[in-house]
C-alpha cells in the first residue's frame, strides 16, 4: 500500500507547473482525499490519487493525460 502524503506535501504539489493534455493546468484539492487537475482555461478536469500526482509531477514533467 502506498504511503499517504502529508498536507504540506499536497500543498506543495498544488504549486507545481503542470499541463493536462498539453494545455496549462492546475492542481487543487490539497485538503481532499483526491487531487483535481483542471484546465486553467475552463476549469474542467480529472481526479487522481495524490500518489499518482506525485509520480507525474516528479517523473513525467507534470504532463497529465486524461
Amino acid at each position: 500500500m502506498p504511503m499517504a502524503l502529508t498536507r504540506k506535501q499536497r500543498m506543495e504539489l498544488c504549486d507545481a507547473v503542470v499541463t493536462l493534455d498539453g494545455q496549462p493546468a492546475k492542481i487543487t484539492g490539497y485538503n481532499k482525499p483526491f487531487a483535481t487537475v483542471s484546465y486553467k482555461s475552463n476549469g474542467l478536469g480529472c481526479e487522481w490519487s495524490w500518489i499518482t500526482v506525485l509520480h507525474i509531477v516528479t517523473n513525467k514533467n507534470g504532463e497529465f493525460k486524461s
